[in-house]
């Protein structure tokens, strides 16, 4: 008796878990893709030359450097239109706008 219902618990956790973990796989190989999917998803982000404006990373660096010059940029993912800006060492905190 006690066998038979090990047998059954263990079958039954195996498979639950199984689910789990397939779903858990599943969802995890989309992170490989991220970049690609967030370029599928949100194309105004990433307008590259369909927009007719395309800018190199540098020159976006530039640009957002002239805009907040007490800033650092930090650029994003290869080919996105997003520069994060951070404060410069020993500058204080960049302003909010």
């Amino acid at each position: 008796m006690p066998r038979a219902l090990f047998v059954w618990l263990h079958r039954w956790t195996g498979l639950a878990m199984a689910g789990f973990l397939i779903l858990v796989g599943l969802t995890g190989s989309l992170l490989a893709f991220w970049l690609e999917i967030n370029q599928w998803l949100t194309p105004e982000l990433y307008p590259g030359a369909r927009a007719g404006i395309e800018l190199d990373a540098a020159a976006l660096a530039r640009r957002a450097e002239t805009l907040v010059p007490r800033a650092q940029p930090r650029l994003g993912y290869p080919g996105s239109a997003q520069i994060g800006m951070e404060a410069r060492d020993g500058a204080p905190p960049a302003p909010a706008e």
